[in-house]
């Protein structure tokens, strides 16, 4: 498969054209404050615009174009350029409410639907010219949204998601050979955090889309371990759906399929085979079977044990830590709250794991404390959870529930952050 030509497929051959100047998706529509917010944070640098073009590397056309609102959309790469000529982030020049941008049916959500549903995705247009990234281009914008992905930055991901899908297939369209293979690559991590963002938004259909491409974009890469990544979030997706013989099911079997050989596998080889397990683990733990989700962690935690130390990269976030704090969230879903407390104090100090998987864990916390009637060490983990991976923690359900037991027990005063997380409707 690999080398021939294919950029996207899911029940349909498809490929990207873009529809015109307003639906070009390697364009991201600015928001209507960015004219002015441009010009204020210009003038706040005591900046021309002939110097912001300067030192930002652009055109000054567009510089004033945007801040005359004569111009409504721009690349990322630009915006980008302007927003560190100018000392802030991207967010900040788009005014992006990352609040509006983290609820479920927010604009931004729509764009990624836009993204993955335009009549030119599916192949009813035909292709027409558009000059690609180049590859490490292409590479860093993926690394940079990956991040945020894994860090539970979800609005920033879904800004910097429709160009990058964009980008990925014109680029698989566009080249050949091993230039191919990893512009598919990228494509098929692109399309896992869509799904991811999707799932957790509460968009099954959209992630099962996203995910099911994803899959697609990966056979053709010809990565095993691209492939075994996608069927991973497969069965998260299906986890998230409730559909949770199909999560094990589907995770297992990719396990057993790339599972790598005890001695000379690499780091990420066994990563995300032990990613999968993890995964597993927790299906079973959610169906109560018990000895079935203790097998699987004990054969990630040996796979954990191989790695050395927590590693995260595009294709898998494992490792010893990981799998300690997996361990608490199953015991949790096993209802077995003193197995949970125990695993806690076993937890190692954990560095370098994304900021939505120690929230994940620190909520499991949370909630364990609270059960044991620890409540003052339940407010300190769930507000943990909430510094870490505010954007995240702010639509997770037992965020709301563990704050909602805290507020009947009457911490509300100790903790007034309390209510608005157990009022929040994500």
């Amino acid at each position: 498969m690999v080398g021939t030509g294919h950029t996207d497929s899911s029940a349909f051959d498809v490929v990207l054209v873009p529809l015109d100047v307003t639906y070009k998706v390697v364009f991201v529509p600015t928001s209507p404050h960015i004219g002015p917010q441009l010009a204020r944070l210009r003038r706040r640098r005591a900046l021309t615009q002939d110097e912001l073009a300067a030192s930002a590397v652009v055109s000054v056309d567009v510089v004033r174009r945007l801040e005359q609102g004569k111009r409504t959309s721009a690349r990322l790469s630009t915006l980008d350029s302007l927003a560190r000529a100018l000392g802030c982030t991207t967010a900040d020049l788009l005014a992006l409410d990352q609040k509006e941008g983290a609820s479920g049916g927010g604009p931004r959500v729509e764009e990624i639907r836009h993204a993955l549903t335009t009549p030119e995705v599916l192949g009813l247009i035909e292709p027409v010219e558009e000059e690609p990234v180049c590859l490490e281009e292409l590479r860093g914008q993926m690394q940079r949204v990956w991040a945020l992905y894994q860090d539970g930055f979800y609005a920033q991901v879904a800004l910097r998601l429709p160009e990058v899908l964009a980008q990925a297939r014109l680029l698989g369209r566009e080249s050949v050979g091993d230039e191919q293979v990893e512009a598919e690559g990228l494509l098929a991590t692109a399309y896992q955090a869509a799904a991811g963002v999707t799932i957790t938004l509460g968009h099954p259909d959209l992630s099962f889309l996203a995910v099911e491409r994803a899959l697609n974009a990966a056979r053709f890469s010809g990565s095993e371990l691209h492939h075994a990544s996608a069927v991973n979030f497969l069965s998260w997706v299906y986890r998230r759906s409730g559909r949770l013989s199909d999560a094990e099911h589907v995770a297992t079997r990719a396990a057993e399929a790339i599972e790598p050989p005890w001695s000379g596998a690499s780091s990420s080889h066994l990563a995300v085979f032990g990613s999968l397990l993890v995964n597993a683990a927790g299906a079973a733990a959610r169906t109560k079977h018990v000895n079935r989700c203790r097998d699987l962690t004990s054969i990630a935690r040996s796979a954990a044990e191989r790695v050395g130390s927590d590693h995260v990269d595009r294709w898998a976030v494992f490792g010893p830590g990981v799998v300690a704090m997996t361990a608490v969230n199953d015991a949790v879903e096993l209802d077995d709250l003193d197995t949970a407390r125990r695993f806690i104090d076993q937890v190692p100090t954990v560095e370098g794991v994304p900021s939505s998987w120690r929230a994940r864990y620190l909520l499991n916390v949370a909630l364990t404390h609270t059960r044991h009637r620890n409540y003052q060490q339940a407010i300190e983990a769930l507000a943990e959870a909430h510094r870490v991976a505010s954007e995240w923690a702010r639509y997770h359900p037992q965020s709301r529930v563990t704050a909602q037991i805290l507020l009947e027990r009457g911490y509300g005063r100790k903790a007034p952050n309390l209510v608005d997380i157990a009022q929040h409707d994500a």
